[in-house]
């Protein structure tokens, strides 16, 4: 499962992202980033998307995307 969430660098900090990310992962899962972007996808307001990966917790982080 893949969780986007969008924000803004100016007042968000990346602890309060990750907790949204995690907030949105299934119970047992463990969100991994994997991508960030700001391809147009989310408000004007909050420009940056970071994209998740919901792991079950006793398997490994993926590999990073790029």
């Amino acid at each position: 499962m893949r969780i986007g969430v969008c924000y803004n660098r100016q007042t968000s900090t990346p602890e309060q992202v990750y907790a949204v990310a995690k907030a949105g992962c299934d119970p047992g899962t463990t969100p991994y980033l994997i991508d960030q972007d700001m391809l147009l996808t989310c408000p004007l307001l909050t420009p940056v998307r970071a994209t998740y990966a919901c792991v079950k917790t006793e398997s490994s982080a993926p590999a990073a995307s790029r």
